[in-house]
């Protein structure tokens, strides 16, 4: 379902009396009175569940909390004020007993002063820590009102071209939508995906994971939370009816990712299973090299097969099947097919039509490094050559300059190729027979004196070197990490 949001402000649109909510003030901490008004509360029973205990117990302390506060919390202004006036009489009196009641006086404004900071920090955000005393009343109760002045959902436009208004059809439409997004898939083939993913977890490990909660954890997840801060309602401000959940995990849930690697395992179980029964065969890179059925990378997935229509079949089976079990759905437009030079095109055409996908004739890169390099090196990264002149011909700077766009441009650009490849040894000459231009400012086909050697740039500094790379040094040393 589709649907299409108007916002107004709200000092435009009203819709209609709300509820004010309930805000436990920090101010009232400070009085006595607050802790006995809690534990009064605190102290009715119900005869329910313990959960409804709590909840009714918390909805109880909301009832006292605003009754105490109605009879005992008036405006802490007006009792500033008739402290001070109070003072300012005492003072004015040249008695020696006043001086006593002036500085109790004195310290009893103190109280008030530091609740009513307490009530307009509450109210300020981040902007009471960001200017401090700056941070006037006057300025933070205008911000507070702006802030009242919040975006509204004034009409909803539903894919059938219906405009709802009101805000009892705003609210339906809302829920409805949500209650669908997060309602369960009941998703099938669960058991069929995952059966072969040896298991890493035992029993007592699992006895561990699904244990229940300890009173200290739930105390720690509490504690973690802002003392004053709570989570408001967001249909225009008012609280509706419920929307319950019914998927274990969402989108943007912490564990999420992990759910996708799981059924990732899964895909990867169910190929393996297919290989060991005979059923599919992945390909021989080399004379003696191990055998090579898929590569899975971070958004793309390479299968490779031997071409044959039963085995093209077999893994259409297992995706189709993982598509079932995970509702992640292979993309149709974006899957392509590549065959060696000596498959006929019968047999192509074939394959094409089993697997309903079309068919490339040089596969693309792959974060910019060839997917297929073939018997010349040379041409398939003659693109990192092309790069790295394109950032150095003709360039009017400094030494200093140049040094740093040595060192932070012309060699970082082959550092990913040099973790995955090989590279030539002529090629990395081609490049740093580039950088060595630059440094001595040779222009085009102009000749410079080379004064030092690049073996010798490559040295440290403290070896009286500039600390260049030795880039054929360098692609061992990355490939030697992997």
């Amino acid at each position: 379902m589709t649907i299409g949001v108007q916002l107004r402000r709200q000092s435009q649109f009203q819709i209609g009396m709300r509820k004010k909510r309930f805000r436990f003030e920090e101010a009232w901490v400070k009085d006595e009175g607050c802790e006995d008004t809690i534990a009064n509360a605190w102290s009715v029973s119900f005869n329910e569940s313990p959960m409804f205990q709590v909840r009714n117990k918390i909805k109880e302390c909301r009832k006292w909390l605003l009754a105490w506060s109605k009879n005992s919390m008036c405006s802490q202004g007006k009792k500033i004020e008739e402290k001070q006036n109070r003072l300012q009489v005492l003072e004015q009196n040249n008695k020696d007993s006043s001086w006593a009641k002036c500085e109790a006086r004195r310290h009893e404004i103190n109280i008030l002063i530091e609740k009513e900071e307490i009530y307009w920090k509450q109210r300020s955000y981040i902007s009471w820590l960001r200017e401090g005393d700056h941070n006037s009343k006057k300025k933070i109760m205008r911000r507070h009102l702006q802030g009242d002045k919040k975006n509204l959902v004034v009409s909803l436009k539903e894919m059938d071209g219906t405009v709802m208004e009101q805000q009892r059809d705003i609210e339906r439409v809302i829920i409805q939508h949500f209650s669908t997004l997060f309602q369960s898939s009941n998703l099938n083939a669960i058991e069929e995906v995952v059966a072969h993913i040896p298991r890493v977890v035992t029993e007592e490990m699992n006895d561990w994971l699904v244990r229940d909660f300890h009173p200290q954890e739930v105390q720690v997840a509490l504690f973690q939370m802002h003392p004053s801060k709570d989570l408001g309602p967001d249909v225009n401000g008012n609280p509706t009816s419920y929307i319950l959940p019914s998927k274990g995990l969402r989108q943007g849930d912490l564990p999420s990712p992990y759910l996708f690697l799981f059924f990732v395992e899964g895909l990867t179980a169910m190929i393996k299973k297919a290989e060991l029964d005979g059923l599919v065969r992945g390909v021989v890179a080399s004379r003696g090299g191990p055998c090579v059925s898929h590569l899975l990378f971070v958004d793309d997935s390479l299968l490779f097969y031997r071409v044959l229509v039963e085995a093209c079949q077999q893994v259409n089976s297992l995706l189709n099947l993982y598509e079932v079990a995970s509702r992640k759905k292979v993309n149709a437009n974006k899957t392509s097919l590549f065959f060696s030079s000596n498959t006929r095109l019968e047999t192509q055409e074939s394959i094409k039509q089993a697997l309903g996908v079309e068919t490339v004739l040089e596969y693309e890169k792959y974060l910019g490094l060839p997917s297929t390099v073939g018997r010349s090196k040379k041409a398939a990264f003659a693109p990192i050559i092309e790069r790295v002149w394109s950032k150095l011909k003709e360039k009017m700077m400094s030494q200093a300059g140049r040094k740093i766009l040595i060192k932070a441009v012309a060699q970082a650009i082959p550092t990913y190729a040099m973790g995955c490849f090989l590279l030539l040894k002529g090629l990395l000459k081609d490049i740093e027979g580039m950088m060595s231009r630059l440094w001595w400012g040779q222009k085009t086909q102009e000749r410079k004196v080379h004064w030092l050697s690049w073996p010798k740039l490559c040295m440290p500094k403290s070896m009286e070197g500039i600390g260049f790379r030795d880039l054929y040094s360098f692609n061992l040393a990355m490939l030697a990490k992997q």
